[in-house]
């Protein structure tokens, strides 16, 4: 599922960044300007420049000297998830919630707990940013996440339905609705939410993915090849474009190609027990018999002691004589 985490720049922070560049490069030709006030400065100009851990350095100071300053903690949190400290940026959120709250701040904080994975806390907070302006479809379509981690389907299914009517072209809400149609074995259902997507974004790889991924469970391995292979066009380091093609070789008995597949994606997620699983089966359809044992070995390797296909495994490494 795509979180689209950091947003792109507000107006308002833009402005924001902007008047900082100006004003910068003003105070260092001075020398009159307080040092912690030109260190809100340098780290607003950081950020803008995408030079993230030398904004967090320069906000952080400026915030440790006034933590009333709600500007300088937007900034420091956005910093914060820009280098990927999610937990410091969830604090810095957190307190800017309790200075300014406010529609933006909210989903902000909501958004940085969702990619936590705490999503009873990023209810809370997308529930107050919807008190506030209940026609935001981004945060309709995140808060049904959390509802969908949680097994709470109906929600998610509503707040979905809510995020689509708000925004018909809203390529993620589809995609995200799918996975949920998905889980409840509705595959055609979920499969039009897939090519609703794309329709909307046909760059969109995960859609790929889920689509090719509904189609296999709907018996059109063909066609979900096809959605592999798009997939894996778009975007060659994407491990499941070839996880996904490989089975669906392997379906049809193209062992040879299923091979190829999961030779690629051993090399992109190496520590991926499954990958081996599946290449040993192609080996030994194949008469690869000692391929076929080595992967199964590197499988039972790799894999955790509660690995359901673990019990499959050596009984397969038994058949092969090992």
């Amino acid at each position: 599922m795509r979180l689209d985490l950091p947003g792109p720049e507000t107006p308002e922070e833009k402005g924001w960044r902007e008047s900082g560049e100006r004003d910068l490069a003003d105070a260092r030709r001075s020398k009159n300007l307080d040092p912690a006030a030109l260190r809100y400065l340098e780290g607003a100009l950081a950020l803008g420049e995408g030079r993230f851990a030398q904004a967090v350095t320069a906000l952080s100071e400026y915030v440790s000297q006034d933590s009333w300053d709600a500007r300088a903690l937007a900034l420091l949190g956005t910093a914060h998830a820009c280098a990927g400290d999610w937990e410091r940026a969830e604090q810095a959120a957190t307190r800017l919630v309790e200075l300014e709250p406010m529609f933006s701040r909210f989903k902000f904080l909501g958004d940085l707990q969702l990619a936590l994975g705490r999503h009873k806390e990023a209810l809370s907070a997308y529930g107050e940013a919807l008190h506030r302006s209940s026609n935001a479809a981004e945060v309709r379509c995140n808060r049904a996440l959390c509802y969908q981690a949680l097994g709470q389907r109906a929600e998610a299914l509503e707040d979905y339905g809510v995020a689509i009517r708000l925004r018909p072209d809203f390529a993620r809400a589809y995609n995200n609705r799918g996975t949920l149609r998905a889980e409840v074995r509705d595959f055609e259902g979920a499969a039009s939410d897939f090519v609703e997507a794309l329709r909307h974004d046909d760059f969109y790889v995960e859609a790929y993915i889920n689509l090719g991924k509904a189609l296999m469970m709907l018996g059109k391995i063909e066609e979900a090849a096809r959605q592999f292979d798009l997939a894996a066009a778009l975007d060659p380091a994407c491990a499941d474009a070839f996880l996904g093609r490989g089975m669906a070789r392997k379906t049809l008995g193209q062992w040879d190609g299923a091979i190829e597949d999961f030779d690629r994606v051993a090399t992109l997620k190496p520590q991926d027990p499954e990958t081996y699983f599946q290449r040993a089966a192609a080996h030994r359809k194949k008469g690869n018999l000692a391929q076929a044992r080595a992967d199964l070995r590197k499988a039972a390797s790799l894999a955790p002691e509660a690995w359901p296909r673990r019990i499959l495994v050596e009984e397969h490494l038994r058949e092969l004589g090992d």
